[in-house]
Formats: structure tokens, C-alpha cells, sequence
């Protein structure tokens, strides 16, 4: 394997088919457990409850599987041996400058494989001042934002404080549920920051696609449903009120 990152080019297509399978795979994961929430309605502290630190664990886990992969893609010297999987996950998560002042370890990898598109081209819908599930998205982050930045780096703290048993250790609280004191995570937490790493993984598959110019480059789109919060039915589930990811506006990319 190589150590410098590249430009994925037309070569590395079956090998990033497998990866968005498996971003696809995990994020239908966490689509999964958001359709158990759905079954019946929740407040306070009810079983379903549990599901919301899990629903951010998880699609957190997709970004750094995602980040990961691709990193290892871009540096492989032969790329059909490259699977989902694979590769060590550390420190491919958070988007911030690291410790000494430089380009984080995801940035760097997303900017190198992406022939310098990306995180120029993110356009990323920001939930802000939300009750339930209902998002209302009043704030487009362009690239690296620094609200998007420090709201991602924040989620993925939340995701080794859940993992970890460790969330007492969280000491700076980016948002707050509507909980006493404020430090849980509630429903609309677990939804926006389920939509926003969908959203950082759609735009920057499309991304890596086009600049590398693949073939059938729809193909390898995350569906469009996921993206609108309202999905088609799926595995058993046909009822309309319970299909909603999230309750508010479409974040898919026309």
C-alpha cells in the first residue's frame, strides 16, 4: 500500500462501489433502528429512548467507516484488493485542524481523493432551534464552516461518550435536548445528527464521483428518498406516519 493519498480516477470504481455499498448498508442500520422509534409515540423517559444515543453511535460509526475506506482506497497501489472494512478507523472522523495547528487526518484524506473538490463543494443543511421530530434546517454550512465544523467534531465526541459509557466526560454540550439540565440525547439530537452525516457522506460520494469521473456515476448515489426524511416503504413498514426520518425539509440534491 501506498502512503501518499491520490486523485481517484476511473480505476478505483469497483473498489468505491464496494465502499458507498457499505456506507449504504450502515446508514440503513441506523435507518432501522429510527423505524422502531417511529412505532409508537415517545416522551419522556420511555424505552424507545435508548435508541437515541445509539442512532448518533451509529452514524457516526458510517462517517469514520466511510472517511477510512476511502483513505485506504486512495492509497492503495492495487485497489481491487481493497474491502469495506479493512483498514484501521482511527482518526478519520473529526474535520477540525488537529492539535498542531494542521489539516485533519479526514480533510486531508477527502481533499487528496477528491482532487481538491472536497470540503470545498459541501453545501450541508444545518438543523437549528427544533422541537421532536421536526427539523428545521435554517442554515446552509459551506465547507469546512466552523459551526459545521465544531457541530461534527461534537457529534463524534457524543459517539465515544455513548460507545465508551463516557457521555459524564462531555463537559462542552454543542446542543442541548429539551431534558433537565439539557445534556441527553433526545430525539431531535439523534435525528439532525443522522442528517447530517448523510449529508456529508451523499455530497461527498457525488463528489469523489465526479471528480473522478466514473462511469454511471448515479449508480452509486445513497437513495433519494433517504435524503427528502420521508422514505419509501421498507422492510415490512407501509404506514405513512411511520416512514418519517425526520419532519421538516427535504435535503436531497437536485
Amino acid at each position: 500500500m501506498g502512503t501518499k493519498a491520490r486523485q481517484l480516477t476511473g480505476e478505483h470504481r469497483e473498489a468505491f462501489a464496494r465502499i458507498v455499498d457499505d456506507t449504504r448498508k450502515g446508514f440503513s442500520e441506523v435507518i432501522d433502528l429510527i423505524l422502531i422509534h417511529n412505532e409508537r409515540r415517545v416522551s419522556r423517559n420511555q424505552p424507545r429512548t435508548t435508541l437515541n444515543p445509539l442512532i448518533i453511535m451509529l452514524s457516526v460509526a458510517v462517517w469514520e467507516r466511510f472517511v477510512a475506506d476511502i483513505s485506504a482506497l486512495a492509497r492503495s497501489d492495487d485497489p481491487m484488493l481493497v474491502r469495506p472494512g479493512d483498514a484501521d478507523s482511527g482518526g478519520f472522523n473529526k474535520i477540525s485542524k488537529n492539535s498542531q495547528g494542521g489539516r485533519s487526518t479526514a480533510v486531508g484524506t477527502l481533499k487528496a481523493a477528491s482532487g481538491g473538490t472536497l470540503p470545498d463543494s459541501w453545501r450541508i443543511l444545518v438543523a437549528t432551534d427544533c422541537p421532536g421530530v421536526f427539523l428545521r434546517f435554517g442554515y446552509t454550512a459551506e465547507g469546512l464552516d466552523p459551526l459545521l465544523t465544531e457541530l461534527v467534531d461534537w457529534l463524534i465526541d457524543v459517539r465515544h461518550g455513548v460507545a465508551h459509557r463516557a457521555l459524564p466526560q462531555l463537559l462542552k454540550w454543542v446542543e442541548h435536548s429539551d431534558a433537565a439540565g439539557g445534556q441527553t440525547i433526545n430525539t431531535t439530537i439523534a435525528r439532525s445528527g443522522f442528517a447530517l452525516f448523510l449529508q456529508l457522506a451523499d455530497q461527498s460520494i457525488r463528489s469523489l464521483a465526479e471528480a473522478a469521473e466514473f462511469d454511471n456515476p448515479d449508480q452509486l448515489w445513497l437513495p433519494e428518498d433517504w435524503l427528502t426524511g420521508t422514505l419509501l416503504p421498507r422492510r415490512g413498514v407501509n404506514d405513512p406516519t411511520q416512514l418519517h426520518l425526520w419532519k421538516g425539509r427535504s435535503l436531497a440534491r437536485r
